[in-house]
């Protein structure tokens, strides 16, 4: 399954992030442990809070997960 696949599935109730790292069985605190952030931050940002997210955290996401830069 690709990336576009997963994207035709998507759950638009969740954030983007919230959705891969749910459909990657990932927790909260494991992402933030990965990022060097809390698993507040990472519930905060699924929340929409991304006032914090920087270039930097995507592109560790991107790499993370496997998904184009757009998807977040």
């Amino acid at each position: 399954m690709d990336i576009m696949d997963i994207f035709d599935r998507f759950d638009y109730s969740l954030s983007h992030l919230a959705f891969i790292r749910k459909k990657k069985g990932i927790s909260q605190q494991e992402l933030g442990d990965f990022l060097g952030v809390s698993q507040s931050t990472i519930s905060s940002w699924e929340n929409g809070g991304y006032s914090d997210l920087d270039l930097k955290i995507i592109k560790k996401l991107v790499d993370y997960f496997s998904v184009p830069s757009w998807f977040f």
